[in-house]
């Protein structure tokens, strides 16, 4: 049966919308309802030869898998789609975000700097309003190890901590990771299984995926990447915070806190919201500037309301505190 939507192709209205957004220009079209508008939208995007920013007020992940979907039956599965999910709803609510979440999240942060062309990224409506980390610090979200490796075993459980995993006697969830004399055990975040790291010395002697409830070895592998659970600040970022943050926050009320959170960074510890301190940075790398260019769907419901949201909750408050 043919894709109802090819018939689209014939009418005139779907050409000069098509031409439109080709050109950049703006076009206004009524939502279609569920599963359609994700099928409408893979049309719309077959052809475009830029980047493309979908942002929406609706369940993105839910888009991006039927989005996915449409575009391999319509034989476009080289448009990659990724989503950029929010972690935090509002600067108040710090509670631990979903695991597939944060995944999902650091795959498009990971995707965002590849200057591949021809990529979808559908982000919330509060991802709007978080900070985006500059590129140097997404580079170190993502940690590679090869079999063979010269890569200190203290340096690896630094690196475990800054990145949020937590010690534990027994490697068995995602989060995890255990030390054993020569073997370190991990359960990275991308992973379906934990893996085994043995050392000689400082050199990785070998990797294998392990079952996490029987800990018996399931196959050697000859690299392991292992993702971040957390968007750290890197340390250029945390000196030019730290006389910001003293001179608001240096008083009897705020000091103990402001030592606490000065004594996590001295120790490379990370600590939930963290990242968003980066919004009393100043940096250039935001959504709209690393879209500069791009295509860009607006799936916003109420975008005045919105944009009156953003300047509430976010640009307003957290910039006032720092006068």
């Amino acid at each position: 049966m043919k894709d109802p939507l090819v018939l689209l192709n014939d009418f005139k209205k779907f050409k000069e919308i098509e031409s439109s957004i080709l050109k950049k220009q703006k076009v206004k079209i009524v939502r279609p309802i569920e599963e359609a508008f994700s099928h409408l939208l893979s049309k719309l995007i077959e052809n475009l030869d830029k980047n493309i920013l979908i942002v929406s007020d609706k369940d993105i992940l839910k888009i991006k898998n039927e989005l996915t979907s449409f575009l391999s039956i319509n034989g476009n599965s080289k448009i990659n789609v990724f989503s950029l999910p929010s972690l935090y709803r509002t600067p108040y609510d710090l509670l631990n975000p979903p695991m597939f979440n944060i995944l999902e999240r650091m795959k498009g942060l990971k995707a965002l700097f590849k200057n591949n062309n021809r990529t979808a990224f559908i982000i919330d409506f509060p991802a709007l309003l978080y900070p985006l980390p500059p590129k140097k610090a997404i580079k170190k979200y993502f940690l590679r190890l090869k079999e063979g490796d010269i890569f200190e075993q203290e340096k690896l459980i630094k690196s475990l901590l800054q990145y949020s995993y937590k010690e534990s006697d027994i490697t068995i969830m995602k989060g995890d990771f255990s030390v054993r004399g020569h073997i370190v055990d991990i359960f990275p975040l991308n992973h379906d299984f934990p893996v085994r790291l043995d050392f000689e010395g400082d050199e990785i002697f070998s990797i294998k995926l392990f079952d996490p409830n029987s800990q018996r070895t399931i196959k050697k592998i000859k690299e392991i990447e292992i993702f971040s659970f957390a968007e750290f600040l890197i340390s250029e970022e945390k000196e030019k915070l730290k006389p910001l943050l003293k001179k608001k926050w240096d008083n009897p009320l705020m000091g103990p806190k402001l030592k606490r959170i000065f004594k996590f960074w001295s120790e490379g510890l990370y600590f939930n919201g963290e990242e968003l301190f980066r919004i009393f940075l100043d940096n250039d790398e935001n959504i709209f500037s690393i879209f500069n260019g791009s295509y860009f769907f607006n799936d916003l419901s109420e975008e005045k309301e919105k944009i009156e949201e953003i300047q509430e909750l976010w640009g307003k408050k957290w910039r006032e505190k720092l006068k």
